[in-house]
């Protein structure tokens, strides 16, 4: 582990590199689970299935090709062997996954007609983390009839109960229990992004399920499964994504879907392959602050899981992860053409939020109404816990440099006048 020294340490929101007591508590059981060869900290795929299916009272998972993805992250961690804690969080991981995936399968057959719910016009809100996404996420929900997906719903997709109501409250419970151990290892969560079982929040936790998702390379530190993941054809990724919304839709239904990942930034092809009427949202930021804040709450994640992290590595992958993703996202969109593309700059998005949402909404012919504008002043007029400017980080600290990134990022920041 690298630890950087600086001054002005107290004063950051990150200010530990390392374990609590808390982590450090659950990383003395986890190591003492693993010398028991106890399940709960067992990576060896086929164990972690036979634990899955008993969970789920099924052994159908659908589709096998997930496993294949399965066992890169699993053989990646035991390659990596950095804390028994690590062990513990990817078997709860893995494990969860795949007792959804038995789940989701179950739940859809007991109702077929979930293959038939339309998913129409989709709106795509993506862009790097620190963009604006989040509110305006919200925002373009605020219109009757669309709907965003819930932190309880995307960690625990499969419905628990056939009463609504029951079935909400015991997933809301069950979500705010993982919050917990959340905001106890990290408590500068709250100041980077609040997240609440209620909140809406990025999709990728659906991708989860079939171990797509580069959120495991950029925040769980698998360089390699990311690489690897980067040269897969991610359409049956989006198909299986799709069906979950369609799952998520049999329940609490809406017209239109208002949805958010920066990870759809790396696999544009595929999101259009299957959703070929989409409406993508693209915000843009100045890179480096987006960049230096991104590391500073990815630490978190890796601090926890790893106990420890090089800040210089988190900086220069992130780095080369988002030019990637720009490079990647701009090359789809030369060949599809700009008609399906709203670009929303920050700076225009802070000053104007509501304009910024009526602009969005006459470009893709998007319905308003006199509520859904009343509804915005409301949701404006709400502070949020994590308000810009809360969240303090230093770029030097990721060894990030606003010259070399401006170099790097110049024919994003050209094309879309970020300066």
């Amino acid at each position: 582990m690298l630890v950087i020294e600086d001054s002005h340490k107290k004063q950051l929101t990150v200010s530990r590199d390392g374990h609590g007591w808390f982590e450090k508590l659950l990383n003395f059981g986890a190591w003492i689970a693993r010398l028991l060869h106890l399940p709960v900290a067992n990576l060896n795929p086929d164990a972690i299935r036979q634990q899955a299916a008993r969970l789920a009272g099924s052994h159908d998972i659908g589709d096998s090709a997930c496993l294949e993805r399965m066992d890169k992250v699993l053989s990646e961690v035991r390659d990596n062997d950095a804390t028994s804690l690590s062990y513990l969080y990817f078997n709860s991981l893995t494990k969860r996954a795949l007792v959804s995936r038995a789940k989701q399968q179950s739940y859809c057959k007991a109702h077929p007609e979930i293959r038939d719910i339309p998913i129409q016009r989709p709106v795509f809100v993506l862009g790097f983390p620190r963009t604006g996404t989040t509110i305006l996420q919200n925002l373009l929900a605020q219109e009757p009839g669309r709907r965003t997906l819930k932190f309880w719903e995307l960690t625990r997709p499969v419905p628990t109960h056939e009463d609504f109501n029951t079935d909400r409250r015991r997933r809301i419970r069950a979500a705010r229990a993982d919050l917990s151990i959340v905001y106890r290892c990290a408590p500068e969560m709250a100041q980077m992004h609040a997240v609440s079982a209620t909140s809406s929040e990025e999709c990728w936790p659906l991708f989860s399920m079939a171990f797509s998702t580069l959120n495991m390379d950029i925040s769980t530190g698998l360089r390699r499964y990311g690489d690897w993941l980067l040269e897969q054809d991610m359409t049956w990724c989006y198909r299986e994504y799709r069906q979950s919304l369609q799952m998520l839709l049999h329940r609490d239904p809406a017209d239109q879907l208002i949805l958010k990942c920066p990870e759809h930034l790396w696999f544009l092809d595929a999101l259009l392959e299957v959703f070929p009427d989409a409406c993508i949202v693209w915000t843009h930021r100045e890179p480096t602050s987006c960049i230096a804040s991104y590391c500073s709450m990815v630490s978190l994640n890796l601090r926890t899981v790893f106990g420890g992290y090089d800040g210089l590595e988190l900086g220069g992958h992130i780095t080369k992860r988002f030019h990637q993703g720009v490079s990647r996202a701009l090359a789809v969109r030369e060949r599809v053409g700009e008609q399906q593309f709203f670009d929303a700059d920050f700076r225009q998005l802070v000053a104007d939020p509501k304009g910024m949402v009526e602009r969005i909404s006459a470009h893709f012919g998007l319905s308003t109404s006199a509520q859904g504008r009343a509804a915005m002043t409301s949701y404006l007029e709400t502070e949020r816990k994590d308000a810009i400017g809360k969240h303090r980080y230093d770029p030097e600290r990721y060894g990030l440099n606003s010259t070399e990134i401006s170099s790097i990022f110049t024919d994003y920041i050209n094309r879309f006048d970020l300066v």
